[in-house]
C-alpha cells in the first residue's frame, strides 16, 4: 500500500546519520506516512493519500469488473424481428446496469486521475529554483497566453486538453503528441466521454459521433472498459519515458495490475 502514499518529490540532500545509527544516503526518497489535518474543527492524523493513484486504481478495478460482468449478461435474439436484445429478467437487467455503472466509473476515474496528476505535476515539477515556470498556451487566432505553473490548477479558463497536451510537455520537457496521433485522439475521446457521464443529456457526442442514451448503453457493452485506464497509462508512460523526471511508484504497479497489452 506504500504506493498510495502521497509523493512530494522530497529527497535527502546529503548523507544523514540517524540517532539509531542508520545512515540515509543522499538522494533517498522521503515519504510521509502520517499527516495532520482538520475537518470542521475535528483534528487527526491520517496517511496522506496519493489521490491520483487512488483514482487510477479505482478506474482499473471498475474496468475489470465491467468486463467480468459482460460475460454474465444474457443476450437473446428477438422472436419478433430477429434483433439481438438483453434478456429482460430482473437478475439479468441488474447485471447489465451494474456493468454500465462500472464502465462509466472506469472512464470517469481514468480522466480524473490524469487531470489530477497534471495539476499536481505543475506544482511538484514546475519550479526553477524558487520561481515557478512561465508556460505558454497556444490559442487559435489569438496571441499566446503566458501562465505561471502554480496558477494552472485553479484557472477554470484552462481546459483539460490544454493542460495535458500543451502544458504538461513543457513541465516535463518532452515532445508533445502530434495533433492527429492515435493516443492523443483516444485521450481526447475519453475527455468527451467523461463529460458525457458527468453531464448526461438526451443527445451525446464523442468526437464526431452523436449518440442517444440507449446507443451509449450499447457502447458501454460493446467496447472494452479497460481501454480507459490503459490509454491513460500509455500517456503517462509516453511522458515519463522521454523525461528526466522519475515516475511515481504507483505507475509500474498499475501497469502490472492491468497487464498493459
Amino acid at each position: 500500500m506504500k504506493h498510495f502514499l502521497e509523493h512530494n518529490n522530497i529527497t535527502v540532500s546529503h548523507d544523514t546519520l540517524l540517532p539509531n545509527g542508520l545512515i540515509i544516503k543522499k538522494g533517498s526518497k522521503v515519504n510521509t506516512i502520517s499527516s495532520q489535518g482538520d475537518f470542521n474543527g475535528f483534528r487527526m492524523r491520517v496517511p496522506p493519500a496519493e489521490f491520483e493513484a487512488l483514482m487510477l486504481f479505482n478506474a482499473i478495478d471498475s474496468a475489470q469488473q465491467a468486463q467480468l460482468l459482460k460475460n454474465e449478461i444474457k443476450i437473446i435474439q428477438s422472436t419478433f424481428d430477429g434483433m439481438k436484445e438483453i434478456e429482460t429478467s430482473e437478475d439479468n437487467m441488474s447485471i447489465f446496469f451494474n456493468m454500465c455503472q462500472h464502465a462509466m466509473a472506469a472512464t470517469t476515474f481514468s480522466i480524473s486521475a490524469l487531470e489530477s496528476w497534471a495539476n499536481r505535476s505543475f506544482l511538484l515539477h514546475g519550479r526553477i529554483g524558487n520561481e515557478y515556470m512561465k508556460l505558454n498556451i497556444q490559442r487559435p487566432n489569438k496571441p499566446e497566453r503566458e501562465v505561471s505553473a502554480d496558477a494552472i490548477a485553479l484557472d477554470q479558463q484552462i481546459p483539460i486538453r490544454v493542460k495535458i497536451f500543451q502544458l504538461i510537455p513543457q513541465i516535463f520537457n518532452v515532445i508533445p503528441l502530434k495533433t492527429h496521433s492515435k493516443l492523443r485522439n483516444s485521450i481526447s475521446e475519453l475527455v468527451d466521454e467523461r463529460n458525457i457521464v458527468m453531464h448526461m443529456q438526451a443527445k451525446l457526442k464523442i468526437s464526431d459521433n452523436e449518440l442517444d442514451r440507449i446507443s451509449y448503453s450499447i457502447k458501454l457493452l460493446k467496447t472494452d472498459a479497460t481501454k480507459s485506464p490503459i490509454n491513460v497509462l500509455k500517456y503517462l508512460n509516453y511522458v515519463y519515458k522521454q523525461s528526466k523526471i522519475n515516475p511515481p511508484s504507483w505507475l509500474e504497479i498499475a501497469e502490472k495490475n492491468l497487464r498493459i497489452r
